[in-house]
């Protein structure tokens, strides 16, 4: 009986240690994930961190990351980043609510942190497990990271398109220079395709860019300047920025974007819903 038990006992450490994800890696400064290859299919080793950034010069500092580019960053995919513990109580509510109701939701309801979490550590795969994995992950990454860390952390792994991982290769790739360098309007070009980079990278790879991107774009430039003058953003349901029409459930950066919204007029970059006219 005593075999038993301690058998058991190893069985639930082994869970538990699969269960939580590995977060305490990102403070040491070195990181082995598994991004996927252009089909989207398979994954394979990529390694980065300010620990190897001589070795794989793939590591973009923090001070090399223009700041308009995390204002962008912070003020399409989660404007509280700032406020919350990792996760977003009220954006689970909202999604608990269009589940049980059978409402579709026009994004996952992750935080940034959650996306670093399910991008650095966890799959593409949607499911209550991987979820719950996210959940916890991003909880004690907020403890032992700080936010300007995090921000950091998630420019330099996140899908800008087929194989182009992280601000640098974004950068070199769609504009020709050093991530530093980059503009306001290059900045939220980047952030603009990130619900679905390898299919709305098209607008950058082509230099002709969509409607729907456009306006993606100008909502996310008009919040962010907005944030550079009066130091806070108003609240945005993320449904109000613009879908792909032809895009459907498309989850590849943490963020889920389904159909194109019913609404006839552009989005209001203030967050805040008008009434109709009489």
């Amino acid at each position: 009986m005593f075999m038993g038990l301690k058998v058991l006992i190893i069985i639930l450490l082994l869970l538990i240690i699969w269960f939580i994800p590995w977060v305490a890696t990102l403070p040491l400064g070195i990181l082995v994930y598994f991004p996927y290859d252009a089909g989207g299919q398979n994954r394979y080793p990529r390694l980065t961190g300010p620990l190897v950034q001589s070795m794989t010069r793939n590591w973009t500092p923090e001070n090399d990351i223009p700041e308009f580019c995390k204002k962008a960053l912070v003020a399409s995919e989660d404007d509280r980043f700032f406020s919350h513990n990792g996760i977003d109580v009220e954006e689970l509510k909202k999604l608990t609510h269009q589940e049980l109701s059978g409402k579709k939701n026009k994004r996952g309801g992750s935080t940034i942190t959650q996306q670093l979490v399910k991008n650095a550590f966890l799959s593409r795969n949607r499911s209550y497990i991987r979820k719950a994995r996210e959940i916890v992950g991003a909880v004690i990454l907020d403890r032992i990271l700080s936010k300007q860390s995090q921000l950091t952390w998630y420019w330099n792994i996140v899908e800008f398109g087929p194989k182009i991982y992280g601000i640098e290769g974004a950068a070199q790739h769609y504009f020709k220079k050093n991530p530093a360098q980059l503009t306001a309007t290059e900045c939220a070009s980047l952030v603009a395709i990130l619900p679905s980079p390898n299919k709305w990278n098209v607008s950058l790879e082509t230099k002709t860019p969509t409607a729907f991107f456009l306006e993606r774009r100008s909502v996310i430039l008009q919040r962010a300047h907005l944030w550079s003058l009066e130091k806070s953003l108003p609240p945005m349901d993320p449904a109000l920025l613009p879908q792909d029409p032809d895009d459907s459930q498309s989850e590849e950066n943490g963020t889920t974007v389904q159909d194109e919204p019913d609404q006839d007029t552009p989005p209001d970059p203030s967050g805040v819903e008008k009434e109709a006219s009489p």
